[in-house]
C-alpha cells in the first residue's frame, strides 16, 4: 500500500464527485517536498479508513471551490461583492450548520493544501511568525482550527484560546485540534470580541482571513492590537479582490490593509502576497495577503 494512501483515496473521490477536478491533486504535489506528507496526516487524523467521510470532504470542497467560482465571474462583471452586511451573511453561512458541515468547513480545510496561494501562506506563517510563538496565543476566527493546530505544532510549549461567534467553527476546530492530540493545549471561546472584547492580551495573537468578512475591520484590529501585548505580535490575512460567500468587505491592494494595521497600533515588520493563478491582461484575481506585525502601544 503506498505511504500516501488517504491522499490517494481523497484523490478518486475528487475525481468521482468532480472529473473535470481530476489533476486537482496531481498539481498541488508540486508545491513542496512535504506536501503530500502533510495532507496524508491532516486527512488520515481527521478521516482515518472512513471512505464516505472522505466522499463528502471532497464534495464540500467542490461545492466551495464551485461557489467562489461563480462569485468571482460575478465579481468580473460587476466589480462588488454580492454582500454588504455581516447579518446577512452570519444567517446565511456561519449559523447555518448544515452549510458549514457539508461545505463551508470542509472546503476552507482542503483549500489550505489544495490552492497555492493558501499553501504559500502557510509557508509564510512558519517561517515569519512561528519563531515568535511563546506563551499562549489567540486565535481570532478560528474557522476550521488550521491556523490554531498550526501554531500548536510548532511551538509544544504554548497554549492557545480559539475566539468565534460560530459553534459549528468551534466545533470543527476542537474536532482536528483533537485528533492531533493538542486539545489539552487549547481552549475554544464561542465569543464576538468586537461586543466583548478578551480581558487578557497575549503576546501573540492570529487572524487569519478575517478582515474581508466585517463591515468595518479597522474597528476589529482595534480589537486586536488591545488583545495583543505592546511588544507583541500578531499575524494577520486578507482576501484581496476574492469574492466568496461571505466577503463582504472589498479590499484591492495591500496598501489598505497595512494603513488599518498602522491605524490600529500594529508596525507591519514583514508582509506577503500570493496569487491564485497567473493573471490575464488586468483581469481581478483572486489574491491572499499575510502581514507579521508588532503591537507599538
Amino acid at each position: 500500500m503506498s505511504t500516501y494512501s488517504t491522499v490517494e483515496r481523497f484523490e478518486k473521490a475528487l475525481s468521482k464527485v468532480a472529473p473535470y477536478m481530476a489533476q486537482t491533486v496531481q498539481k498541488s504535489r508540486g508545491y513542496a517536498p512535504d506536501w503530500e506528507a502533510e495532507f496524508e496526516e491532516v486527512l488520515s487524523r481527521l478521516f482515518g479508513s472512513d471512505d464516505q467521510a472522505l466522499a463528502e470532504a471532497a464534495q464540500g470542497y467542490v461545492e466551495f471551490s464551485l461557489d467562489a467560482l461563480r462569485l468571482h465571474k460575478r465579481f468580473e462583471r460587476e466589480g462588488v461583492y454580492l454582500h454588504k452586511t455581516y447579518q446577512e451573511v452570519a444567517e446565511a453561512v456561519y449559523h447555518n450548520d448544515a452549510y458549514m458541515f457539508e461545505t463551508y468547513l470542509p472546503g476552507i480545510l482542503m483549500t489550505q493544501y489544495l490552492w497555492i496561494h493558501h499553501y504559500s501562506q502557510l509557508q509564510f506563517f512558519r517561517r515569519v511568525f512561528g519563531p515568535h510563538l511563546t506563551g499562549r496565543f489567540a486565535d481570532v476566527g478560528v474557522g476550521t482550527g488550521f491556523f490554531s493546530r498550526q501554531a500548536l505544532a510548532h511551538n509544544r510549549l504554548v497554549r492557545g484560546d480559539g475566539y468565534d461567534i460560530s459553534k459549528a467553527s468551534l466545533h470543527y476546530a476542537r474536532r482536528q485540534i483533537d485528533a492531533f492530540d493538542f486539545g489539552d493545549r487549547w481552549t475554544a471561546h464561542k465569543q464576538d470580541v468586537l461586543r466583548t472584547p478578551p480581558s487578557e492580551r497575549y503576546p501573540c495573537v492570529l487572524s487569519v482571513e478575517v478582515l474581508e468578512h466585517l463591515e468595518d475591520p479597522p474597528a476589529f484590529l482595534e480589537v486586536l492590537a488591545g488583545m495583543t501585548q505592546p511588544g507583541g505580535h500578531a499575524f494577520v490575512t486578507a482576501a484581496l479582490t476574492a469574492p466568496e460567500v461571505d466577503h463582504i468587505y472589498l479590499y484591492r491592494d495591500c496598501a489598505e490593509v497595512i494603513h488599518q494595521l498602522q491605524q490600529a497600533g500594529f508596525a507591519v515588520l514583514a508582509h506577503q502576497e500570493d496569487l491564485a493563478y497567473a493573471p490575464k491582461a488586468d483581469e481581478p484575481v483572486p489574491r491572499s495577503a499575510a502581514f507579521f506585525c508588532r503591537q507599538e502601544n
